[in-house]
């Protein structure tokens, strides 16, 4: 996948600010978008999220998250969430697959759901 080679070179390098988006279909995000520890903003646009590696400690700086994603389990997007401790804005757009929802963000300002008529949003 061509993903996981950029997402391992920027893990290495700390980004901190980070769009990917998939233009026509929907690709699988690599595992290595974890290890990007330093993380502040994160928009991911028609890409499929599997679940987390079990030594995930979560995105301990991350503020910004944006997601437009197919999730390959329903409860990936509570546990991401739980992860994201200084999370102040949460936009979710055309998800698929999210189930239930439990956000528990004390530091959550902005929270932005969007479906289409047309989207497969549950």
């Amino acid at each position: 996948m061509f993903l996981s080679p950029w997402l391992s070179f920027l893990s290495k390098n700390q980004v901190r600010f980070l769009n990917f988006f998939s233009e026509g279909y929907t690709l699988p995000i690599s595992s290595h978008i974890f290890w990007c520890s330093k993380l502040v903003h994160l928009e991911l646009d028609n890409l499929t999220l599997h679940p987390p590696p079990s030594c995930f400690t979560g995105f301990l700086k991350l503020r910004h998250l944006g997601l437009n994603v197919k999730f390959s389990q329903e409860d990936i997007l509570t546990y991401l969430i739980s992860k994201c401790r200084k999370l102040d804005t949460l936009w979710l757009w055309d998800c698929v697959c999210m189930g239930h929802i439990v956000i528990d963000l004390p530091t959550l300002e902005t929270l932005n759901i969007e479906c289409r008529a047309n989207s497969k949003c549950e």
